[in-house]
């Protein structure tokens, strides 16, 4: 199991990468693979469908866009 304790952290980097505009590139792709696995992780153990929420965030996001 991987250390989900580091996901503030990790959530903390991608953003400033994500304000800044400057993309996800090398570590800032791997913390965003190793924060979803992390995510993932979490739905897993508390029986959160992933596929879903990812679904369900997307309609909201299109909405709130709209």
């Amino acid at each position: 199991m991987s250390n989900i304790t580091n996901g503030p952290a990790r959530v903390a980097a991608i953003l400033a990468r994500h304000q800044a505009r400057a993309g996800l590139e090398g570590d800032s792709e791997i913390i965003l693979t190793h924060l979803l696995g992390d995510i993932i992780e979490w739905c897993d153990e508390n029986k959160v469908d992933f596929d879903l929420a990812v679904q369900n965030t997307r309609e909201m996001l299109r909405d709130a866009a709209s």
